[in-house]
């Protein structure tokens, strides 16, 4: 079969409509462009998340860690490390702009841990744990999806679509 591009492909079998495309030439990316994007990524993330009830009473990770005693706190942090504990637990490294916080989620709620072993990262969740000394032991994760009490509106047939939304940011 013969490779042929978009552009020479009909539109009756392309049904493909671009709303819009950024063109920019190219430039030299500094370490500042890549600390703006993830900012300004963190900050309308962060936002989203805010707006859940459980996620009400947010502080920074700089405040957790200045805690002394055991006590619910709710956060929101960027994913930096996900590994496994000698124990079989998952240890998450999460930070905001203000520092970097170890948490822990426990093997013994097997529905947050499975959920928490698909993370990614540099994904941005919120977290609702208690904290210890420099570290928090979740107890809820939550991900700025779509609440499942909302009605999904879905199209009679089968189609895919690209939303490129952080690559303007860098340029």
């Amino acid at each position: 079969a013969e490779k042929v591009s978009p552009t020479e492909i009909p539109t009756s079998f392309n049904p493909v409509e671009v709303k819009f495309s950024y063109q920019a030439e190219s430039k030299k990316r500094t370490v500042q462009d890549f600390i703006q994007h993830f900012t300004v990524r963190f900050r309308a993330i962060e936002s989203i998340l805010r707006g859940r009830t459980e996620l009400h009473n947010v502080i920074s990770i700089s405040r957790i860690l200045n805690k002394r005693e055991k006590e619910t706190v709710a956060f929101i942090g960027m994913v930096g490390e996900i590994r496994e504990t000698k124990n079989g637990n998952l240890m998450l490294t999460l930070e905001d702009p203000t520092g970097s916080i170890r948490t822990i989620v426990s093997k013994s709620k097997p529905e947050l841990f499975n959920a928490c072993k698909e993370l990614v990262l540099d994904e941005i969740v919120g977290v609702v744990g208690t904290s210890g000394e420099k570290i928090v032991f979740a107890n809820k994760v939550l991900w700025p999806d779509v609440p499942i009490t909302h009605e999904l509106k879905k199209s009679p047939e089968e189609v895919y679509a690209v939303f490129m939304s952080d690559y303007r940011q860098l340029l």
